[in-house]
């Protein structure tokens, strides 16, 4: 018997502010995700991803791998939608 290994993993929470919190995990490779949620609203927060999935920091090399601002949130069908790159971790705030 064969186990697939989802290509995203996430985990969601509601803070003392009111806002939801997505942590996802692109666990392909090589492939964008589009992922589709049920939330409404602007997400904002980082992602972190490299060029290679071994991809990281040493002590001469200390910013080859380093978070950056997500842009890859957008409307669809009036719900919230995120893209994903490869190999990446997403977390955002949704308002």
């Amino acid at each position: 018997m064969h186990d697939a290994v989802p290509m995203v993993d996430a985990s969601a929470a509601r803070a003392s502010d009111g806002k939801v919190y997505l942590a996802l995990v692109n666990l392909s490779t090589s492939d964008e995700v589009e992922m589709a949620t049920n939330l409404s609203g602007k997400a904002e927060g980082q992602v972190l991803t490299g060029p290679a999935l071994d991809t990281y920091n040493w002590f001469d090399q200390p910013a080859r791998i380093t978070p950056a601002k997500f842009q890859g949130s957008f409307a669809r069908d009036g719900k919230l939608a995120l893209r994903l790159p490869a190999r990446s971790v997403v977390v955002v705030a949704i308002d």
